[in-house]
């Protein structure tokens, strides 16, 4: 992971700057993002995965630092956590739960709700294949990349230029 520049802010207030300047609103005209601290951020994120998989409206934030961790859904039937999933069967995959139908791993076009339905009728888990494509773009001298010498070299270069730590997590030095 790259370390973070001495100009650098927190990840949350990073993200309630950029909110602010976007004026991010909701569908009423409020603003879309209503926290400013970790518990009230915490609340919000509880109502969001409410009733799903992810589900922690049983949790309490205090209850986040301390212990070995609670497993989701975390809710009022299972408040310390729930041990095994789909232990009754029910899949968040059937086709009349799901979020969404999933999406052609070349192509990135989403699948619609027929061709879904027909693939995954009974709501089990879909493994898909995909060919495999180079990345667009190769690493090159220009971009710093020093995996292939990472880690135990002095070839660690950090990039983006403020990172202060390369990717074998070493500190890289700033770039000339």
């Amino acid at each position: 992971m790259w370390g973070a520049s001495s100009q650098a802010g927190r990840p949350k207030d990073i993200l309630l700057d950029h909110a602010a300047r976007m004026d991010f609103r909701d569908k009423d005209g409020a603003p879309l993002i209503t926290w400013h601290v970790p518990e009230s951020a915490f609340e919000a994120w509880k109502r969001c995965g409410a009733g799903r998989p992810c589900d922690c409206t049983g949790l309490a934030h205090a209850r986040l630092r301390g212990g070995t961790g609670i497993q989701r859904p975390c809710d009022e039937d299972a408040p310390h956590g729930t041990q095994r999933l789909y232990t009754d069967g029910i899949g968040w995959a059937h086709p009349d739960v799901c979020e969404s139908c999933g999406k052609d791993l070349g192509t990135g076009a989403t699948d619609d709700v027929v061709e879904y339905r027909s693939l995954n009728p009974d709501g089990k888990a879909v493994i898909r294949a995909a060919e495999y494509l180079p990345p667009h773009e190769e690493p090159d001298e220009g971009l710093g990349d020093a995996r292939p010498g990472c880690p135990g070299t002095t070839s660690c270069s950090p990039w983006p230029p403020s990172a202060i730590r390369g990717h074998c997590g070493r500190y890289a030095g700033p770039t000339a």
